[in-house]
């Protein structure tokens, strides 16, 4: 069962667009915790506030949109520059997509749509740290530390009965 901790901080992500480091020292929890939100979600509470007010359709809905997002660019062309040279330009920059060339007095102006790239990785990264997707580095190094630990004591036990292992 969630605690009210962890119904606020859902709460307080909300209303801060989805920072959970800073919602989670808004409600009260410590900065270690703060600074490793995975240990809030990956609980069992956490797991259930998600479950009840993202559901992973949703969650796909909006990755899908995201993932489609695009910022809209211009260039600048001179007038003695065709068309047909201006589309070409544009279409050797990966992903964009030409929607207009426009003829001014003195320039000729060329808007593109590209894929933006922050819009995408910000929601991904948000939503992965709210599912607790990340893999927990921690642990990680904790796992590796016990493994170095264990092969220090089998090579010193190695060492010390030199026929133990024919």
């Amino acid at each position: 069962m969630a605690t009210i901790k962890q119904k606020l901080v859902a709460l307080k992500m909300v209303e801060n667009g989805g920072s959970l480091g800073s919602a989670m020292r808004e409600v009260g929890y410590s900065e270690s915790m703060a600074k490793n939100p995975q240990k809030l979600t990956k609980s069992k509470g956490w797991q259930e506030i998600m479950s009840k007010s993202i559901r992973e359709s949703e969650l796909l809905r909006v990755h899908r949109q995201m993932l489609g997002s695009v910022r809209l660019e211009k260039l600048a062309f001179d007038l003695d520059i065709s068309d047909e040279d201006i589309r070409y330009i544009i279409s050797k920059i990966k992903s964009a997509k030409l929607l207009v060339i426009s003829k001014g007095p003195r320039k000729k102006t060329c808007y593109y749509t590209m894929p933006d790239e922050r819009t995408r990785d910000r929601a991904l990264d948000m939503a992965y740290k709210v599912w607790g997707k990340y893999k927990d580095k921690d642990n990680d190094e904790e796992e590796q530390f016990q493994r170095e630990k264990m092969d220090g004591m089998i090579a010193r036990l190695s060492a010390l009965l030199p026929d133990a292992g024919d």
